[in-house]
């Protein structure tokens, strides 16, 4: 079982501790915590681009049997729009892992799962430059790739790339024996339960 110091501030983690300290969040709630706030995170997508698809659609002429009759106007208002969807979305999806994480340390996918991000250092929510930095180093390059592809631009093999990044720093925490991906060793968190374990003397980060 990996666990950690539940360290205070001002005050480094000893391999002789009394303080209590916890455990490790396991591999398949992180994922899962992940899944779910991908949903969370989809649903205002989803619910924004069926509205404006259903306002466009509307708006069109119908023909004899009733059905709508397409136009390349509003095929290209439903492309914008979609466009739009994209890029918010992914701007979204920033601010929302970034300030959940920097504030309470949980997003609504960790919160369901009880499972937390605390700074190593204090035991506390990491705070906002370690969430940016966290998010950077996890989604940053995702991040500008489904804004441009939102935008048009052909990314080729780049958006491949950027894939093979991503699962390479979150999959880290498979190889990690204290479970922890690339961005959690840059930003000097960790993903832990939210119960505190009894206090011990061999936890070692």
């Amino acid at each position: 079982m990996e666990r950690y110091p539940q360290s205070s501030p001002g005050y480094p983690p000893s391999a002789f501790d009394d303080r209590p300290v916890v455990e490790a969040a396991g591999r398949f709630r992180r994922l899962f915590a992940y899944v779910l706030d991908g949903i969370f995170l989809a649903i205002p997508a989803f619910v924004v681009m069926f509205a404006v698809s259903l306002s466009i659609t509307l708006g069109l002429e119908q023909d004899d049997d009733g059905a709508f009759i397409m136009t390349p106007e509003a095929e290209q208002q439903i492309e914008d729009a979609t466009i739009l969807v994209m890029a918010g979305a992914a701007v979204l999806s920033a601010l929302y892992f970034i300030i959940l994480h920097a504030l309470t340390g949980q997003t609504l996918g960790k919160k369901i799962l009880g499972i937390r991000v605390i700074d190593l250092r204090s035991g506390n929510p990491p705070g906002l430059p370690a969430a940016i930095l966290r998010y950077l180093i996890l989604g940053g390059l995702g991040l500008v790739m489904t804004v441009l592809l939102a935008l048009g631009i052909d990314l080729g093999i780049w958006y491949s790339l950027a894939t093979v990044i991503f699962l390479v720093v979150a999959g880290w925490v498979l190889f990690h024996p204290l479970r922890r991906g690339l961005h959690d060793l840059a930003a000097e968190t960790a993903v832990v339960r939210n119960q505190p374990q009894a206090p011990g003397n061999n936890y070692q980060y």
